[in-house]
């Protein structure tokens, strides 16, 4: 074989595979799969509360929290930072799971903000407060 021989050949090696690349990346485009499209499902609170699902909507967010800290907690208000947060007065008993919906205006297609938890451990009555993290895609 000759050198010429050789480098034509791996130039069209390479050649058809950063094509296959550019094609397979403009269909995901074609698709509706942009990457400021997708969003990673995150959602995170202190250890011993756990997110366990969320929602995002254009009307609010709805957010299931399980207490996993050992003992009861009432739940004095929840919220995000680009919402209002909500008082309520729930007491979650230890492994219980409960649903919060939260009522807010949200635009745009991704969605990142910190959640805000104010609880009352009911053994201790000491008030807490914790801020975790929730992003996503904004759900029809």
């Amino acid at each position: 074989m000759q050198k010429g021989q050789i480098a034509i050949e791996t130039l069209m090696v390479y050649g058809f595979a950063i094509l296959a690349v550019a094609v397979a990346i403009g269909a995901l485009y074609y698709a509706g799969l942009a990457p400021e499209k997708i969003k990673p499902r995150i959602c995170t609170l202190e250890q011993g509360l756990a997110c366990t699902d969320f929602k995002v909507q254009e009307t609010g967010i709805e957010i299931l929290i399980k207490n996993l800290k050992g003992s009861a907690l009432q739940i004095n208000s929840i919220g995000a930072e680009q919402c209002n947060n909500i008082s309520v007065s729930i007491i979650m008993q230890s492994n219980e799971q409960k649903s919060f919906s939260i009522p807010c205006s949200i635009s745009g297609k991704n969605y990142d903000d910190a959640i805000l938890l104010f609880y009352t451990d009911v053994d201790s009555q000491l008030v807490h407060s914790i801020k975790g993290r929730m992003s996503g895609n904004v759900e029809p």
